[in-house]
């Protein structure tokens, strides 16, 4: 294989890595955005927990309500990671907290 095809094919490659990244974040985004809409804090589904504590190391859905709760930029992913926490820190002075006591502390600001 020639020096040129190999630079042929690291751009390309390079190219679709690119395209693939940018739809992820368009995707999260758009998700961001969908919640934006809406009227409280956290309140899309029934089946969440709203007494179960969310700390660092926690995975579940109600961390992705937290997490798009949250806004700033985090990755909805479900799990509670130092970012979360941070973010989480930044907006309440907490480092653990129920999606019901989330929902007090912005209501009620």
């Amino acid at each position: 294989m020639t020096k040129r095809t190999k630079i042929i094919i690291a751009s390309v490659g390079l190219v679709l890595f690119g395209y693939y990244m940018m739809n992820k974040r368009k995707k999260s985004m758009a998700e961001q955005a969908d919640f934006d809409t809406k009227p409280s804090a956290i309140t899309e589904n029934n089946t969440l927990s709203f007494v179960k504590v969310l700390e660092n190391g926690t995975r579940s859905e109600e961390v992705k309500a937290l997490q798009k709760a949250l806004k700033g930029g985090l990755v909805v992913d479900g799990i509670f990671g130092n970012l979360t926490e941070a973010r989480l820190k930044e907006v309440t002075g907490k480092t653990k907290i129920t999606l019901q006591e989330y929902n007090n502390i912005i209501l009620n600001k």
